[in-house]
């Protein structure tokens, strides 16, 4: 655990809402652009959906796409990575969802616990 993060856990004992803009600053400031061609996949298609990561975080990224899955969805992400290092396969839960512009149509989609190690090595770390 960073110093960082353990200032944010007792900040959270102490003030709930301060506990949440300091994550809220958290994401704002380590967020990266990129665009990687990403394949959905969710329990509730029978299909696959293409979208594009627009930008990724340590715990999570944004995915520009057409078709929205609603808050807290679990689903599959198939991620194209650069440079010949071949495709991804990460999990999590949509968190948020926006279909206003600039920034939409799209969601932020909150990595598992296990997809975080794989993601932070081949994406966040390697960037």
């Amino acid at each position: 655990m960073t110093e960082r993060d353990s200032h944010m856990r007792l900040t959270a004992f102490r003030d709930p809402k301060a506990a949440e803009d300091a994550e809220a600053e958290r994401r704002r400031g380590e967020r990266l652009g990129v665009r990687f061609p990403a394949t959905l996949v969710t329990e509730s298609l029978e299909m696959d959906v293409e979208l594009t990561v627009e930008n990724v975080s340590l715990g999570g990224l944004f995915v520009r796409a057409d078709f929205l899955e609603p808050e807290g969805t679990r689903l599959t992400l198939a991620v194209q990575l650069p440079d010949e290092r071949g495709t991804i396969e990460i999990r999590g839960r949509v968190a948020w969802v926006t279909e206003v512009e600039p920034r939409g149509p799209g969601m932020g989609i909150e990595l598992d616990e296990t997809s975080l190690a794989a993601w932070d090595a081949a994406v966040v770390k390697s960037a």
